[in-house]
């Protein structure tokens, strides 16, 4: 059987299409190159004052690493809570080597837990001072003061965390604590020792007084005057101890606050008389002349007349007793709603440099290991402090070997 041959079908071809170039014109030279010489400058300026301002950054940054370092306040920076640099302080202040600090997270350090708030308030940008306690690596609690501030830190803007250490302050505090305990409770010792035998002394002392007056006043029969010179001695050295226990006690008031005024209605020179009454003895026997010249027209004065007779006794005595010879004299007229009353010598005078020490506590004039004169120092301290009290004034002027002049200024009415 024969082979039939077969017809070819026919191919119909299509024609691909040549593909279209984009024509791309050149940029033209000109637009590649700057349009004028001057831009070429301008950029090359911009890079170096680029250049000027990292260098000027990275100088700042070496003087700031260098300051931090050489503070006694710690300095920890941190980066979203974890520690990334630290000067040597901290590590005194919490007893970590650098190594051990670097990486970790503040809070785990820096604040407990307790303080979360606290530093949750720091983080937040509050730049306020916190005072929290910090675990020292002995396991010891380290009182310190924390704030935060904001701080450029390699180019980066970080928080640093500023770190006080209050131990010593704190141990400080407690030292100042336990002796003002200390002092007080000796305050107290002292003044119930005070307030105790002053009162104790007080009556047996009024007792001597009260016989020797007696003894002078030929009440048991006549003395002669060998033993009238020998008690007077003994009362005017028991009227000196009485002074000074009352000194005592009226600084023990003073000291607790305890002194109030008892305003009445006086008369200066009514004051004065009793005052030269307590004091006859020295005045007759003192060897000093005494004078006294007050104005006919000085005013009623409403005061303390306790307070006040305590004033004139105190500096009209130590006239007598710093005035081995010569004269005491005493002056007064009215003054500027007030009485002024002088009190002159012409005794052993105070140097320049004590005229203002002789009103502090215990303090005499002549304060040498050899002085003449007895007594605490108390009179004119309480001098002082009454006239204050009653809203008068003190001022001294004195010369070393001519004598002292004291005046005292009362008002005619206390202060509201």
């Amino acid at each position: 059987m024969g082979h039939e041959k077969k017809e070819a079908l026919p191919v119909e071809r299509v024609p691909i299409p040549t593909p279209q170039r984009t024509k791309v014109d050149p940029v033209p030279q000109q637009e590649l190159l700057p349009s004028h010489p001057e831009a070429g400058v301008d950029l090359q300026y911009e890079i170096t004052k680029r250049q000027q301002v990292e260098a000027a950054l990275h100088e700042s940054e070496i003087h700031f690493t260098q300051f931090i370092e050489t503070l006694s306040e710690g300095i920890v920076i941190h980066d979203s809570g974890i520690i990334v640099d630290i000067n040597p302080a901290i590590t005194t202040i919490s007893g970590y080597a650098r190594e051990e600090l670097l990486g970790k997270p503040i809070l785990d350090w820096v604040i407990s837990q307790r303080c979360l708030l606290t530093w949750q308030s720091i983080q937040a940008g509050d730049e306020r001072r916190y005072e929290v306690v910090l675990p020292h690596r002995d396991g010891s609690p380290r009182p310190i003061v924390i704030r935060g501030k904001t701080t450029l830190h390699h180019g980066r803007r970080r928080q640093a965390i500023i770190v006080t250490d209050l131990s010593g302050q704190k141990s400080l505090e407690e030292e100042l604590l336990h002796a003002k305990r200390a002092a007080v409770e000796a305050m107290r010792i002292k003044n119930e020792f005070i307030a105790t035998m002053s009162h104790e002394l007080r009556t047996p002392l009024n007792i001597i007084i009260g016989y020797a007056d007696l003894l002078l006043d030929n009440t048991f029969g006549e003395i002669s005057l060998e033993q009238r010179s020998a008690v007077r001695r003994v009362r005017r050295s028991t009227v000196m101890l009485i002074d000074l226990v009352t000194s005592l006690l009226h600084l023990r008031s003073l000291e607790l606050g305890h002194l109030s005024l008892q305003p009445s209605l006086v008369v200066l020179a009514d004051v004065l008389n009793e005052v030269e009454g307590e004091l006859t003895d020295i005045i007759q026997h003192s060897g000093v002349t005494y004078t006294r010249d007050l104005s006919d027209v000085l005013p009623p004065l409403r005061t303390d007349v306790g307070k006040l007779k305590s004033i004139l006794h105190n500096v009209l005595s130590n006239a007598f007793k710093f005035t081995p010879e010569g004269h005491v004299a005493v002056t007064g007229h009215p003054q500027a709603e007030g009485i002024l009353l002088c009190i002159a010598d012409t005794g052993i005078g105070i140097p320049p440099e004590k005229l203002t020490a002789i009103f502090a506590p215990f303090v005499q004039g002549d304060s040498s290991d050899t002085r003449r004169y007895g007594g605490a120092g108390l009179g004119l301290h309480l001098v002082q402090k009454f006239l204050q009290l009653i809203g008068g004034t003190i001022a001294v002027e004195s010369t070393v070997g001519q004598g002292s002049r004291f005046s005292l200024w009362f008002p005619v009415n206390l202060p509201q």
